[in-house]
């Protein structure tokens, strides 16, 4: 009885202990997967029962016709209000899930809501981040240059040998796309970030050094004038100097 009553304290310690964030997460990404599964399992239900139909011979054949055409209707109208709760459930979650930001330069390219193993979703964020940092920093890097590849589980945004970033299944069916395009639609998000950012500092740079230029100016000019009035003032000196000599 002890041993039962410590089990149960460690599983509520255990639930307590753990994030928020992660436990409505968990929650989110479970229902994303169980309604991909049950709409795999519905294609695949009704893709057999259209090669029953098509298979149909002989004299019965209008009457089992009707019979499971009228099957496939009922099937596919349950399959319509569940999908329909499923989305209902889904965009509760969403509407208060927790996503992480990708923030190389200041402003938020995109959130990141999925992990990917033991990998957070803010490890997930931040990890992307700095390697869009890095890119920006290299001075070889053009933002047309990054490409997406596809790999066994994910689609992987690439530069030369380095991964940017990983999209995975869970990563396209949380915004209910592609998996291919998402991957697209975030090489561009961020190419289109360093481009901009370069430009912006380039233009910054400018304004820098001209206005570095203009102090520079600025102060020769000031230490000309000092010069010349300490010049006066001693010409002005010596020459009473002399004078009461």
């Amino acid at each position: 009885m002890l041993l039962l009553v410590l089990v149960s304290y460690l599983v509520m310690a255990q639930d307590t202990l753990q994030p928020k964030d992660s436990i409505h997460l968990e929650k989110t990404t479970n229902l994303i997967r169980r309604m991909d599964s049950i709409k795999v399992a519905d294609s695949l239900r009704r893709a057999v029962l259209l090669a029953e139909i098509e298979n149909l011979k002989g004299s019965e054949a209008n009457r089992q016709r009707e019979e499971l055409l009228k099957k496939l209707r009922e099937e596919e109208a349950e399959d319509s209000i569940r999908a329909a709760r499923f989305v209902e459930q889904l965009n509760k979650l969403k509407s208060t899930a927790k996503g992480f930001p990708v923030v190389p330069f200041g402003d938020t390219l995109f959130l990141i809501y999925t992990k990917v193993g033991s990998f957070s979703a803010a490890d997930r964020a931040k990890a992307v981040t700095e390697k869009i940092e890095t890119l920006y920093h290299d001075y070889e890097f053009k933002p047309d240059s990054l490409t997406v590849n596809k790999s066994a589980t994910n689609s992987e945004i690439v530069y030369r040998d380095l991964v940017v970033m990983g999209v995975t299944e869970m990563d396209a069916l949380w915004f209910a796309k592609p998996q291919d395009q998402l991957a697209l639609e975030y090489r561009d998000i961020i190419s289109q970030a360093i481009a901009e950012e370069r430009r912006s500092n380039s233009i910054l740079n400018i304004v820098l050094r001209i206005g570095a230029i203009v102090l520079i100016l600025v102060g020769i000019y000031v230490t000309i004038r000092l010069i010349n009035r300490g010049f006066k003032r001693l010409m002005k000196k010596s020459f009473h100097s002399k004078k009461a000599f």
